[in-house]
Order: C-alpha cells, then structure tokens, then sequence
C-alpha cells in the first residue's frame, strides 16, 4: 500500500503520495546460508544437553526422529519462502494459505518461539561462558580462578541458578538496548561465524572420532533404550530434540533482502539441512560413543555446555602433553559463547520482524510497530517482548531455586521454545499444501516433490506428500510435549488464550472480520504476484493473465434455484421483486409458505388454511406476471427454521430470500428465532429482506452498498448489480472508516469500480470518516435511498456475530428497506 487516502468523493482516487522504500536485496546464497546457520546452528549447542539428559545412550535415536520432521519443513520452507521472499514467514504463508486468523496464530507460535529464544539462549549462553571462564582458571589465567566455580552453580540439583539467572537478565537488558538504538545484523559476522563454527566443529569431529571415539561403547549406550532409558524417557528425548531444528524462520525472514531468492532460497536452505543435520546427528553420535564420558555425565554435569563437555570429554582420552586438552575446551566453550549470543540476538531481531508484519497486515494492533522518530526501529515490540523474556527467566529462576517442579529451568525454557514452534511447523506445512490449491498459478522456483491427487466434493486437491509427513510428524512431537511436559503444555497453552483474546478483542475494535483478510493486503494475488519476484516481474505477468480473470468479481450474482418463504401477504410484492430481480434466465422460484404444528398435536393434523392457500396463490400470479416459472407447496413442520433449510436442500436451492419488519427485529434480538435457524442451517446464500412498515411497492432507483473489500461485502455488490441490470437504477457504494486517512480505502474502492465496470450499471463510490453506522444511516436518509443491501458473514449466532454492532444499527434504525445478504462459504 503506497500510502493512505482522505475521506472524499472516491470516484476518482488520488495518486499514492508516500514512496514506499523497500529492503536493499543482497544477499547471495552463503549469507542467506549463513543467518540460518547462525541461529539452527546454534541450536545443538542447547539441545544436546537436553537430549542426552532424558535418551542418554539412544539420544541419536530420538534426534533423527526429530530430524525427519525438521527435513519435511525444511523443504516446505524452501518452496514457500522462495514464492513468497517477505518477512514475516509462517504468519505470511498461513495468512496468505488460510485467513487473517490463521496468519496470527502462526505469527503469535512464532513470538513464543523468538520471546523464549531470547531468554533459553542468553540461559544457554551462561552455561558456556561459566565453563569458558572456569576454564581459563585452571589453565592458569590470572585473575579468572576464582571464577572456576561458576559453573558448578548451573548443576541440576544446585539449590542456586544465580550466575545464569542474574547474567541471563543482564544479557537481556543490553541486547534490549542495543537493538533499541538500532544495531543491524551484520551479513558478514554472520558468514565469519558460520566459517569458524563449521571449521571448529569438523576439527572437533574428526580429533573426537579419530582419536577418542569407540564403536563398542556406542552399541552399549545406544542399546540401552528399553532397559536403561525408559520409552518415556526417550519421548521427552524426542520432544527436546527438536530444539536442534528450531530457527528454521530465519532464512524466511530475511527472504526480503535476498537476492534473487527464487533461485538463493531453494539452495540455501538444501544447504542448511545438510550442514545441521551432519553437525547434530554426528556431534550426539561422537557423544554417545566416548568412553571417556558418559552420556549421563554429559546430560547432568555439562546439561548447560554439552558441547564444552564433548571437547573435554575428547581432550581427557589424549596424551596430557597434547596441546589439544587445553585449548580444545577452552575453544569450544568461546565459540559456544559467540554463537548463543548471535543467536540469542536473533530473537530479539526475529520478534521485531513479526510483529511489525503482524502489523502492518491488521492482526496485531499496528501500536506495536510503531517506529522510534531517531533510530527508525520498532521500539515497543523491542522492549516488551525483551522484558517478556526476562520475565521468563525469572519464573524459570524462581521454579528452579524452590523446587517447585521436577523440571530443570533449561528444560521448562526448551518445552516452550518447542511448544509456539512446532504450532508454526504445522501451519507452514498445511499452508504449503493449501496454497498449491488455492495457487495454483503462483510462480515457485521450488518445489517439495513427491504429490498425490485426491478428490473431494467436485474438487480435485493436490497433496504434497514431504508437507503432509512434516505435519504429522511436528503434531506427534506436539502431542508428546502436551502428554509430558506439564509447565510447558500450561504456561504455552496460556500464551495462545491470551493472544487469541487479544487479537479477537483488536478485530472487533477495528470493525474488522475476525478471519477474513483485509482487501489488498494478500501478496498472492494473482493482481500483485508479480511484484513478489521484482527481478523478473515483467516475465511473471503473463503467468497470472487467466488467474487474473478468474479472480476478478463477475459483477453479478444471478441464482438458478431459489426458494421464497412466504408468511404475511403485504411482504409479497417486494420480496417477489427481489428474487425475480436475482433470478438468472431459466431459474425457478421455489415458493413455500411453513406450518407449524404443536408438539401436542401429530404433524398430519395440520390443514393448510384459506389464508395460506391465498398467500401461495397471490405469489404465483405475481411471479408469472413478471415472466418467471414457479413452484408452490405449503409444508408442515415442527420448526418452521428447519422446514425452510431441508427445502432448500431437497430442491438444491442457491438462494433463499425471506422477509422480516424491522419492529420485529428490534423486539425479537434482531430476525428472532426463525431466521437465526434458516441461517445456521441453510445450505445456500440467505437473503433477509427487512421491510419498513410502509409495504407499498418500491421502485428501486437508488440502492447504497455499504462496503468493507471482505468476500460478504463483495457478494453484497454483486447482488446489486444483479438487480439495477433489471430495475435500471443507480449504486452507491460507500466506504467508511472512523479516521480520515485510510490505507486500504484506496484497494477497496479502487475494487468496487472494478467491479462496476462494463456491468452497464450507473455507479459510485464514496469514502466518508466517522461512525460507520451513523454514517451509513445518514447517506441512506439524505440521499433518499431506496434499498440498502449488506454483506454479512457465516457465523453460528446470528443476533451477536453474524452482523455484528454496525449492521445491526443500521437495520434498526434504517429509514430505508435493508436487504442482508449471507454468503454460504
């Protein structure tokens, strides 16, 4: 969006005001390498610990199952990030596969992910730089030996976790600042780090397997699942195993300042699968074979410095004059320390990108990214999800120092890092599978293979094989973090309650639907795909001609089969004009006129009446008058509601239009009860038509359309032109928004004029600021308008939810006649 319009007469909508400045692209295929490598290389530096701690001997076991839904996603992200190279990642793919409601969920897993990397990281990082300078005591570094303590204080079971607590808040404070005053990731610290980290882990490797490793120790460790390592054991084993793979997200969100990553993306992240599943599975293999340390020992004593431990465990099966027993520990625990604070950094950054996506697409409130005037960073989301962290730690801190579960402060911090993750996985993978559906033209350098082809319904669904494993794999993993981590499974499942009420209570605020995406902001557009790939845009626009001919409204919504309700005789007139005017060319009107029978009385007691026989009569005299074949029955039933939806499915009706008075709505919580249950069980679109108590024949000259660019605001348009192409009258669409610029009233009523266009309809559109009932209201009285026609959305309480507050308002107190129309999704 170029930049927000002011409220005025929008038949002509003024030219974008603001340049939008993008993201500089250069970033080649190691530095997008690099960044992931940098946070999921990090990972096994935590998760090691952690593994050994519950699988012990059959830790290698339990990581490669953890790594085959790592490589599943892996590759989903590859396809999905290289289509869609912008920020924000698995909150854009849901938003983009599903609905507004999605993308937020996927975005908020992602903000407990980034919250607890910042705090489990700068813990993590506490435990290397304990050992590193506990280290560097023994070596007989002066003035660092009496810190050779320090990292006895990180032992499970120690009544203390002061030094991680204590430095991990410091930690979190300075990043907070540092970010705060706008410090950018470097690419080429980025690189430098992975290099040595590469280098330092194959040169660990290799010294670990060449000269320290046994075969026999590592059959006797790994053997020991079943008898040694419970199986219940070895699912915790399996849950924190997936924290090696966390950090997928980061190519992803730095797709934006790729280049080329149609082509930089697939490659990188091939790459990085490769690199960190050698890293980790070959670094708990060399653990799980020393017979110089334990796996126990490794998962106790070392739980917050593995890898330190693993170099020490090396350094004690060589020769003492080796150079390698000092200096390989005291490395490895430095580069520990330099890639946990990188990564730990990364959380901070990762939160910022999120939300300020989040915001800019309406699902988070847009307070959160609003940018420092000096620095240009979003300091809000900065400061709030930094202390967020440290609020972490400090529960951590205290449910650790005062046994208040049998958790180990690491492993409560690595259940939750699991938890938002592996929500986000599973979106990633069903938005992969979703989007080569709904997509399916969309330009994708890469593509998961593997697909087999379902049908369901009348439709034919691609489903990729690798996404659909990754899901179900994630959701086991998922499963087992539920079943066995009880502070994470709470203090996780209490993260998402809290955001989905917030993001429920922001919505409705906003007057905005709680899952439809708001008009212009999808990506995929076949209209904006394009724009996606600028390098190659010119190319792409061809690809998406038909999707974009598909995609564009048909401007009329003309209905084959439709059945009338009819109930009180001065209604008929106008509700015949209404389906007649919907009806396509070779339709039929079903009409019907619903008996209720009393509980006390059996359903063929029922006689139809004189009255009701007239009714139908009268209905078919009109009807044939206007040119229109119908139908005419009187059905007896328990609930009138239910009669109404059951004859709509036995005729496969697409439509059902029925009357009801505005006193009767206002006395009987807007339609009342038959309504509300022809709507929640209809199988079609419901048009509701809300009279005044003036009942004379209307001419409908002028109809006004209140409009919002959702899909039921959409219909709402189509139904009008449908009728003025009969009638001959004229359309008002209006767009009201409470503030006087708007940024997406230029995409909505740019939208409307399409659609308007060629229909041979005389129509405008108008943007006003202020209340958007009041204003509906008043347009409708001062300019005289016949019809009102509005969109409503399919929801299971009609009263409350399916039109909601301004709807509602306006068919109280509207001085015209109100057509709602509900689109059966």
């Amino acid at each position: 969006m170029a930049g927000p319009i002011k409220a005025q007469q929008a038949g002509q909508i003024s030219e974008p005001r603001v340049e939008v400045i993008k993201l500089k692209r250069d970033l080649g295929v190691f530095g997008s390498f690099s960044i992931g490598f940098a946070d999921v290389g990090a990972d096994i530096y935590v998760a090691l610990g952690l593994v050994l701690f519950f699988a012990g001997g059959a830790a290698p076991l339990a990581l490669a199952i953890a790594a085959l839904g790592y490589i599943f996603t892996a590759l989903s992200y590859a396809e999905l990030a290289s289509a869609i190279p912008m920020a924000g990642g698995a909150s854009i793919f849901a938003r983009e596969a599903f609905d507004d409601f999605w993308g937020f969920v996927a975005g908020w897993g992602l903000l407990l992910d980034y919250t607890i990397d910042i705090a489990l990281f700068g813990w993590i990082t506490m435990g290397y730089l304990g050992s590193f300078l506990a280290n560097l005591g023994m070596a007989g570094v002066p003035y660092v030996g009496a810190l050779s303590g320090l990292n006895s204080i990180n032992a499970p079971g120690s009544p203390s976790y002061t030094f991680q607590a204590v430095g991990t808040i410091a930690l979190c404070i300075i990043l907070m600042a540092l970010n705060y005053i706008g410090i950018r990731e470097s690419a080429n610290l980025n690189i430098a780090l992975s290099i040595i980290s590469i280098i330092s882990e194959a040169t660990l490797l290799l010294a670990g397997f060449a000269l320290v490793w046994s075969l026999p120790t590592f059959i006797h460790n790994i053997t020991q699942l079943g008898s040694g390592v419970s199986w219940t054991s070895f699912g915790w084993g399996i849950t924190v195993a997936m924290v090696s793979f966390i950090g997928l997200e980061s190519i992803s969100q730095a797709a934006e300042e790729t280049r080329r990553p149609d082509r930089t993306i697939p490659k990188s992240t091939k790459a990085l699968i490769v690199a960190v599943m050698l890293a980790g599975l070959l670094l708990c293999t060399l653990a799980v074979g020393l017979p110089t340390m334990s796996p126990s020992t490794l998962g106790t004593t070392y739980q917050n410095d593995p890898v330190t431990g693993v170099a020490k465990g090396i350094s004690m099966g060589l020769s003492p004059s080796n150079p390698l027993v000092a200096l390989l520990p005291l490395w490895v625990g430095l580069l520990g320390v330099l890639m946990l604070l990188m990564s730990t950094n990364t959380g901070v950054i990762g939160a910022s990108r999120v939300t300020y996506s989040m915001s800019r697409h309406k699902i988070m409130p847009v307070w959160f990214s609003k940018l420092h005037p000096k620095y240009r960073v979003p300091t809000r989301t900065i400061i709030i999800f930094s202390l967020a962290s440290i609020g972490f730690v400090l529960f951590v801190w205290f449910m650790g120092t005062y046994k208040l579960s049998h958790e180990d402060p690491t492993i409560i911090l690595g259940d939750l890092y699991n938890y938002g993750a592996l929500v986000s996985f599973m979106l990633v993978n069903l938005s992969l599978i979703m989007l080569r559906n709904k997509r399916p033209e969309l330009y994708r350098p890469y593509k998961s293979p593997f697909a087999f082809k379902v049908r369901a319904g009348d439709k034919r669904w691609v489903v990729p094989v690798l996404p659909l494993l990754g899901f179900f794999v994630c959701l086991f993993v998922w499963m087992l973090v539920l079943n066995l981590h009880e502070i994470g499974k709470i203090v996780g499942t209490l993260w998402f309650v809290a955001g989905i009420a917030m993001y429920l209570v922001y919505r409705r605020s906003q007057n905005l639907d709680w899952r439809e995406h708001i008009p212009g902001t999808q990506v995929t557009h076949p209209d904006v795909a394009h724009e996606l790939h600028p390098e190659i845009a010119h190319e792409l626009k061809g690809r998406y001609e038909s999707a974009i001919q598909k995609a564009v409204p048909k401007g009329k919504a003309a209905y084959h089969e439709i059945l009338v309700p009819l109930s009180r005789p001065e209604t008929v007139e106008n509700i015949i004009d209404i389906a007649c005017g919907l009806l396509e060319e070779g339709g039929r009107l079903h009409l019907m006129t619903a008996i209720a029978v009393p509980p006390q009385l059996p359903t063929q007691a029922a006689v139809m009446d004189d009255s009701a026989s007239s009714l139908l009569m009268s209905a078919i005299d009109k009807a044939k008058r206007r040119g229109v074949n119908a139908t005419a029955e009187a059905v007896t039933s328990r609930s009138v509601a239910e009669a109404i939806a059951q004859s709509a499915m036995g005729k496969r009706c697409d439509l059902i239009v029925m009357g009801s008075s505005q006193r009767t709505i206002a006395e009987k919580v807007l339609f009342g009860s038959i309504v509300d249950g022809v709507l929640r069980n209809a199988p079609c679109d419901v048009a509701v038509f809300s009279y005044t108590n003036d009942m004379k024949p209307i001419r409908y000259e002028k109809i006004l359309v209140p409009t919002s660019g959702y899909l039921h605001a959409t219909r709402a348009l189509e139904v009008a032109i449908t009728l003025q192409r009969k009638f001959k009258g004229s359309i008002t669409s209006m767009y009201v928004s409470k503030k006087a610029e708007s940024e997406e009233a230029e995409a909505i009523l740019e939208g409307v004029n399409r659609m308007a266009q060629g229909s041979g309809v005389n129509h405008s559109a108008i943007f006003l600021a202020g209340n958007v009932a009041d204003s509906i209201i008043k347009v409708a009285g001062e300019g005289k308008y016949d019809l009102i026609i509005i969109g409503a959305t399919e929801r299971p309480a009609y009263h409350k939810w399916l039109l909601g507050s301004t709807a509602d308002e306006v068919v109280k107190r509207a001085p015209c006649n109100v057509l709602v129309v509900r689109m059966k999704k």
